[in-house]
């Protein structure tokens, strides 16, 4: 399934999923997005997943971002 990517308050691409499983196509991406748009954080989500929280979430910083210390 083709995914959904709104940028919330221009830090965050969210890709929206609906797949038996993520590939790394999938994650290689999202990171192109981040990298491309200049943002520092993606999430990635899966909806056909049963617990979304734990299974469905993946989470990517931009390589210019990881060098930050955490708040």
């Amino acid at each position: 399934t083709e995914g959904i990517q709104p940028i919330c308050e221009k830090l965050i691409v969210v890709e929206l999923k609906s797949v038996a499983a993520l590939t790394d196509i999938d994650r290689a991406q999202v990171m192109n997005y981040i990298n491309l748009l200049e943002l520092p954080k993606a999430i990635l989500l899966n909806f056909n997943v049963i617990n979304l929280a734990r299974d469905g979430k993946e989470t990517f910083v931009n390589h210019y971002y990881q060098a930050l210390p955490p708040d």
